[in-house]
């Protein structure tokens, strides 16, 4: 996701006749290492988690276990560990803070609720 973000500001007047996939590379891993809050989840697969193991700082068998209401959060100085996902329709910590969404108002066909 890094590289995606540093893409969009990456372009030869910038990279200085280096390859634009070096150059992402290069500041996508600058972002990463001076980032003070890291976040994975929605882990489906173990290359996926193979290559954030060393971002992160935890096992890929501990990535790819993680359910879907769960996050790996590393913060500088703390290290790392599973956290459960914040949910700002359900959580009392955003009651209030966000506006109705009518797609999520009336029932779904099946009879459940949207939200």
């Amino acid at each position: 996701m890094l590289q995606i973000a540093a893409a969009e500001n990456c372009d030869d007047q910038h990279c200085d006749g280096v390859s634009k996939t070096l150059c992402q590379t290069i500041r996508g891993q600058a972002e990463i290492n001076n980032a003070a809050v890291l976040q994975a989840f929605g882990i489906s697969n173990s290359r996926m988690a193979q290559q954030l193991t060393d971002v992160l700082d935890c096992p890929a068998a501990d990535l790819v276990a993680m359910g879907n209401q769960e996050l790996r959060r590393y913060m500088k100085g703390q290290g790392s560990r599973t956290c459960r996902r914040s949910d700002y329709l359900n959580d009392m910590a955003f009651a209030g803070l966000w506006d109705v969404n009518p797609f999520f108002d009336k029932p779904l066909s099946s009879g459940i609720s949207g939200v």
